[in-house]
């Protein structure tokens, strides 16, 4: 079998091409600081990704109403009048 000039040329134009590309999601994956690009990079990634951020959110909004009833708490004795800086973590 007689493999001929151009078929060994275009193979290694597709090698370097395929190298190019490989290169340039590297870089993209370094320059953003993201392993995930697009969530077809790694689509159970992407999914875990996407639970994890909700999980982050219901926690954040947990906590932001457990400090609500507590600045009422500390209105209504008395305290944030007496000692203001204490009672301005829960006021942010």
């Amino acid at each position: 079998m007689r493999i001929s000039t151009s078929w060994s040329q275009q193979t290694a134009v597709n090698s370097m091409l395929d190298q190019q590309s490989r290169l340039l999601q590297t870089q993209l994956q370094l320059s953003t600081g993201k392993k995930l690009l697009t969530p077809s990079d790694d689509p159970a990634a992407a999914v875990r990704i996407i639970d994890l951020n909700q999980n982050i959110k219901q926690t954040e909004q947990y906590q932001s109403n457990i400090k609500l009833p507590e600045v009422g708490l500390l209105w209504k004795t008395g305290y944030c009048k007496v000692q203001p800086k204490y009672c301005k973590e829960f006021m942010s």
